[in-house]
């Protein structure tokens, strides 16, 4: 079980496929291939569960006390 810490997914073109891929490369992060971008992204999180790897986005620290005012950041 790992973690990977990021803010987005980015997507790419390989071929006719598409590929998801979540942290800095494949080595530290994961990834996911499919026809369309919706089967890289289920392709991307069957993954991550098979893998056992959560992913944490950077400065995230958990839901506000008020829900209405969104995510707390880190300064």
């Amino acid at each position: 079980m790992g973690s990977i810490t990021a803010n987005n997914i980015r997507m790419m073109g390989d071929g006719n496929q598409v590929f998801a891929l979540i942290g800095e490369d494949l080595m530290q992060g994961c990834g996911g291939f499919g026809e369309s971008v919706p089967e890289a992204l289920r392709d991307l999180a069957n993954n991550l569960d098979k893998d056992e790897l959560t992913v944490t986005a950077a400065g995230y620290r958990g839901p506000s006390v008020d829900p209405r005012k969104g995510p707390r950041l880190v300064k």
